[in-house]
């Protein structure tokens, strides 16, 4: 987390590899922001880490930090949650629904995107 006064070093982002977040905390030194609100940046910038994936089409695979497509009705969130389903899970969707999922993003209130290969299964 960088303060307004330390934001110079945002540059260092394209220098390191990208497992590395720069949040930007709109107060001079992160220092002068109240706890909770430290919190809620901290947890925002690890948001930008954990739920980060993309669609690499060229080798038909799931990426993480940003090399990718986009997928669609994806958002960073830090109360989302992203996972692999297992098997038996799959093939619970696939009987009950007709999906076969490859990525699961779970979303508030009990709501799920599911991700074939290509395309989306808003549910």
């Amino acid at each position: 987390m960088l303060g307004l006064k330390d934001s110079g070093l945002l540059a260092l982002s394209t220098k390191l590899p990208a497992n590395f977040v720069f949040y930007l905390v709109l107060k001079s030194k992160v220092r002068n922001e109240r706890p909770h609100k430290i919190l809620q940046h901290y947890l925002n910038a690890k948001a930008m880490l954990r739920p980060n994936v993309k669609w690499d089409s060229r080798n038909s695979t799931y990426t993480l930090f940003g090399q990718g497509e986009g997928l669609e009705g994806w958002h960073v969130n830090p109360r989302y949650d992203v996972y692999i389903p297992t098997k038996s899970m799959v093939e619970k969707l696939k009987s009950s629904y007709g999906v076969r999922p490859t990525l699961m993003l779970k979303k508030l209130a009990g709501h799920y995107s599911l991700y074939p290969a290509r395309g989306l299964w808003p549910t």
